[in-house]
């Protein structure tokens, strides 16, 4: 696993080895990332494929971004990424597959270090197919994938984002009876045996949500308001615990009537 950088690391090296490619925005590799964003994300420029997997380095990023994107929640979280969505009363069509895009932006914000940048949902849609340019280029640039791994909290690891820290939060929260809210565990990296478990505040457990070894850097389940019998639980606080090896993380659940 890469060792955790600090952003001022990142870009004293940048500087020091930008001074040694020919062009801050040429594609070197031809993976879909800049020589410039990828010496900043810690990456190869001349290596397209780190990881291995048989997919470009910046197509697979994409993707995976626009990914981690979809599943932030909406409200505002103390401590952990979300998105504020500002869409427009008008939609762009996407010149290559001529889906109807709207003109608006989504902002991601990272409250925890004081972080945000927006991304224009044509954006985002040329990320979900594997691109951070589109074919509007003089209308909508191509996204800040740098300020968008910062703002997602992550760490690019041979082009697979890696949580940099752990990060436990569910949305929504609250939550009404008879509804579910999702729980997202983020990893610093895969291979880790978790359980996730439900408690009341009297430290009484209610249900199991996850027991296992967790193949991926991001684990997501959810919760019903239920417990292990299928009781709709009372409206309150309750406490939701991940045990990660020997580290125990908690976030409180509030579910309302």
């Amino acid at each position: 696993m890469w060792p955790v950088r600090t952003w001022t690391s990142l870009f004293e090296r940048a500087l020091y080895q930008l001074e040694k490619l020919h062009d801050f925005a040429a594609d070197s590799d031809g993976d879909g990332l800049t020589d410039g964003e990828e010496v900043l994300l810690g990456l190869n420029p001349v290596v397209p494929d780190e990881d291995g997997d048989g997919a470009p380095d910046g197509r697979a990023l994409a993707t995976e971004l626009a990914h981690r994107i979809g599943d932030l929640p909406a409200e505002p979280q103390p401590s952990a990424p979300y998105v504020e969505h500002h869409p427009l009363r008008g939609f762009d069509p996407c010149l290559s597959c001529g889906t109807n895009v709207d003109m608006g932006f989504l902002r991601l914000v990272n409250p925890a270090i004081g972080h945000s940048v927006g991304v224009a949902y044509y954006g985002l849609h040329f990320m979900q197919h594997g691109s951070f340019s589109t074919d509007r280029a003089e209308q909508v640039p191509r996204v800040d994938v740098v300020a968008v791994t910062k703002a997602l909290g992550i760490e690019v690891v041979g082009s697979n984002p890696a949580p940099s820290a752990f990060s436990f939060w569910n949305a929504p929260n609250p939550f009404s009876t008879g509804s579910s809210t999702t729980i997202v565990l983020a990893l610093p990296s895969p291979g880790d045996r978790v359980t996730i478990d439900v408690f009341d505040v009297q430290g009484r457990r209610l249900c199991g949500l996850y027991e296992g070894i967790v193949r991926e850097r991001v684990l997501r389940t959810a919760w019903d308001g239920c417990d292990g019998a299928g009781r709709a639980v009372a409206a309150g606080v309750y406490l939701c615990k991940a045990r990660i090896g020997s580290l125990t993380v908690t976030q409180k659940l509030t579910v309302m009537q």
